[in-house]
């Protein structure tokens, strides 16, 4: 965001890792991350559910000189120390 800020430059800027991620990998990284042993609910999918996804990230390098610092899993791992301290 402090790259973006007092830029004229309009549009979206796509923060992520830029590396694909299925909703049941998410879950392993959130459970692995949190200390949680509770198992996935799977059920069929609901019309129009994201199966997976992924973020182009590379507007956010070419006009902001972004790229990602942490993968997934670490990043999640900071975001859960600092929600549960």
């Amino acid at each position: 965001m402090l790259a973006a800020l007092g830029r004229d430059a309009g549009g979206v800027f796509n923060i992520g890792t830029g590396a694909e991620t299925s909703v049941l990998q998410l879950y392993e990284v959130v459970q692995r991350v949190s200390g949680s042993s509770r198992e996935a609910e799977l059920a069929p999918a609901r019309l129009g559910e994201l199966q997976r996804s992924v973020l182009d990230v590379s507007l956010a390098a070419r006009e902001l000189d972004w790229r990602p610092q942490h993968t997934l899993a670490d990043g999640l791992a900071e975001t859960w120390r600092w929600v549960t301290s």
